[in-house]
């Protein structure tokens, strides 16, 4: 449920009195998932709460499996749905501290709460755990000795983790893509190693246990906790964490430069790896591939220290216009295929605007059925971004809109629309950018934000040249908690001076979305033309089309000019390619009839030149 903490609190306490020899080293247990929209909120301070105190806690994460998607989950549900079951989770995020020293939302886990459990409290239990890891086969020995008496319904457990996950996209909707402590096997079962109910002072009881590695993202990262536990109350007595074992030979590709926004048909990428093994590496050898084109093989020679990077000149690619994915994985290390595939790839995009630039007006309405080809969305995490929607459409100018779905980006997410290239040389002032918004907010606590960038040399730089976020943004009042979709009066003109960019003939404009969680903002009528700009609306207002829509094709275009001269009336269609044009040269005070009866059902703009200055109306034919 969107922007809703669920919290759970279990009234569990421990009645006797322990009088223990060794140092309590306290278990944390969440429950999380990478489609909950409060976890990627949670995650970040909890997670650095815990790794502040490493020397005092041991951390289990076990993703569940709803809200949404868990690619971890799938790995094992089995298991995490027992310990779900084990703590009466009613859902994400939870966690147990210490089994029952506190039960709860991780949000409200402090410093005091970690050393309250920790501080001072003894435990009756010393437990050791070890791994080693030979080929794809984890081996754990784990002691569970008792320093004085116990009774109780004692278990001992066995937890293999993966310590750190990193995605390149994120895994589930929620935007997360590290993910910490990872749950992916209990041995030798989510049951545990029964100790009896009672223990001597000296009873050791041994677990030896291995596991054939699956579903393993790293196996660098792998680790092992072992915990005790009683139980008939849950509560943790003693943890311990066995850290991941560094690999003898290991690299992986942590960066791809040279990518990102050109104008060129081609880029020269390059490539960094870092040695994360404990062997020099000598040879590298590597693939890159673009797009769909075919995988072609590269090698490296040199002498990289562990810990060490270095950077790889690829070899110049050549780019289509539009996105190109491209990708370089490493193969093998010193001779040898590399034994940890993790980390082996590195992707990114390549954006270029290789096509002759427009010249203006540019205009769009989005009324195709699909996002225009020409216009760029830019989609960093590759979760929800920009994309055309079939309703929503300014007042009934068309039947399409652009939409940036704030209502389930996760806070943070930045989403780019970008523009074809245009032509502004040989223009004169004024050159506006003009378009028509709606956004309500979901409350004031979800700011969400929209900044406008422009460039001139093909997405190197950016100038910020319009920004409005929270209030500002919004273009009607009040918050709904429903996703927002606009009427009619929601809508509201916007308008950008772009006189800076005259004379320049490779200029984008570029709609940055950055996401407080908010709720959702549609753009519609994007125009980029030299004259009149939207706010400065006197000329629109003076020039009225009728009927519209027509089932005919023919308009008639009322004037209300006072010696002012139309000199040129264009026609374009929704893609902005001119199919009519009337060059007339005299006063239209009264009214002109617009012709388009040849023309095809659809979306017109009818740009009109009035003493130098432009206004643009749009049209719907309807057959």
């Amino acid at each position: 449920m969107k922007k809703i903490f669920t919290c759970m609190a279990l009234a569990v306490g421990i009645t006797s009195t322990l009088f223990a020899q060794v140092q309590r080293r306290v278990l944390v247990e969440q429950f999380t998932q990478a489609s909950c929209g409060p976890c990627a909120t949670t995650n970040p301070p909890f997670n650095a709460l815990l790794d502040a105190n490493e020397t005092k806690v041991t951390q289990i994460k076990y993703q569940t499996s709803w809200p949404g998607v868990d690619p971890m989950n799938a790995h094992n549900p089995t298991q995490v749905a027992t310990r779900v079951t084990y703590y009466n989770v009613g859902g994400v995020p939870d966690c147990a501290v210490g089994g029952n020293d506190y039960n709860g939302h991780p949000g409200s886990v402090t410093q005091a709460t970690i050393d309250a459990a920790y501080n001072n409290v003894m435990s009756p239990m010393e437990v050791k755990v070890s791994h080693t890891v030979s080929n794809d086969t984890v081996f754990i020995h784990a002691v569970f000795t008792a320093v004085q008496a116990m009774t109780g319904t004692l278990k001992g457990h066995v937890v293999i983790t993966e310590r750190l996950i990193v995605f390149a996209n994120a895994p589930g909707s929620n935007g997360e893509k590290e993910f910490h402590g990872v749950m992916k096997k209990m041995l030798p079962s989510d049951q545990g190693t029964s100790l009896g109910s009672s223990m001597n002072a000296g009873d050791s009881i041994v677990v030896d246990a291995f596991w054939k590695m699956a579903n393993v993202y790293n196996t660098a990262e792998i680790g092992v906790v072992a915990f005790a536990q009683n139980d008939a109350d849950k509560y943790v007595f003693q943890s311990e964490y066995s850290e991941p074992l560094p690999l003898a030979l290991d690299a992986k590709a942590i960066d791809l430069a040279g990518l990102g926004y050109t104008c060129n048909t081609s880029v020269t990428p390059i490539l960094t790896v870092e040695n994360t093994g404990a062997t020099t590496l000598t040879s590298i050898d590597y693939e890159y591939k673009v797009g769909n084109g075919a995988a072609v093989p590269q090698s490296w020679a040199g002498s990289l220290a562990p810990g060490a990077t270095t950077t790889i000149n690829i070899p110049t690619v050549t780019v289509a216009n539009g996105k190109n994915t491209m990708s370089a994985t490493i193969k093998n290390i010193n001779g040898v295929i590399d034994p940890n595939t993790f980390g082996n790839t590195f992707s990114g995009n390549i954006y270029a605007f290789v096509n002759p630039s427009v010249m203006t007006p540019l205009v769009q309405g989005f009324t195709a059925v699909a996002m225009p080809a020409d216009w760029t969305v830019d989609n960093p995490d590759n979760n929800q971004t920009w994309t055309r929607v079939s309703s929503n459409a300014y007042a009934a100018q068309g039947t399409g809109s652009t939409r940036i779905d704030f209502y389930n980006i996760t806070a943070g997410g930045i989403d780019y629309l970008v523009s074809p290239k245009f032509d502004l040389s040989g223009l004169t002032a004024p050159i506006g950018l003009n378009f028509d918004m709606a956004h309500k907010g979901y409350s004031a606590q979800y700011i969400d934000q929209l900044d406008i960038m422009a460039s001139s040399d093909c997405g190197t730089t950016w100038n910020l040249i319009w920004s409005k976020s929270g209030a500002q943004l919004a273009t009607t009042t009040g918050f709904t908690t429903v996703a927002y979709a606009p009427v009619g009066a929601d809508w509201k003109a916007q308008s950008i001076n772009l006189d800076a960019y005259i004379g320049q003939a490779n200029v984008l404009v570029a709609f940055k979305a950055i996401s407080g969680f908010g709720n959702n903002l549609f753009i519609d009528n994007v125009n980029i033309a030299q004259g009149l700009s939207i706010n400065e609306n006197e000329l629109n207002n003076s020039i009225s089309i009728s009927p519209n829509p027509s089932n005919n094709g023919l308009f008639t275009l009322n004037f209300d000019l006072e010696k002012s001269t139309v000199s040129e009336i264009s026609v374009l269609d929704a893609q902005g390619k001119e199919v009519k044009n009337f060059e007339l040269k005299r006063n239209l005070n009264g009214n002109f009839l617009l012709d388009l009866s040849n023309q095809a059902a659809g979306l017109y703009h009818v740009s009109l030149n009035v003493d130098g200055k432009f206004a643009t109306k749009q049209v719907s034919i309807i057959k």
